[in-house]
């Protein structure tokens, strides 16, 4: 007699140990020191009701910090930047290029 297995059952039994060996360990999180200079940053620009130019279109200031906060998500992720300067000059070294 065979053994009967459940395919659905195996393949996420298979799936589950392989998903996690794709998982990377956690990156250190910015100091809060930093995470508090670049909210206040994005919170001005979001306060200051100026229209923003990017990429041939005129943008308002809540879409602008939404940009931005894109943008620095991205960094962090990618562990790109560890202090509130790095996130500026990474920005203006993109707009230089």
């Amino acid at each position: 007699m065979g053994v009967r297995v459940n395919r659905r059952r195996l393949l996420i039994a298979m799936a589950v140990p392989l998903g996690l060996s794709w998982v990377t360990p956690g990156r250190a999180a910015l100091p809060r020191s930093v995470q508090a200079e670049v909210d206040a940053l994005l919170a001005s620009i979001e306060a200051s009701g100026c229209s923003f130019y990017r990429n041939g279109t005129w943008h308002d200031p809540k879409a602008a910090v939404a940009h931005l906060r894109d943008k620095y998500d991205y960094l962090v992720a990618r562990d790109l930047i560890a202090t509130t300067e790095d996130f500026i000059s990474n920005e203006r070294r993109r707009r230089a290029a």
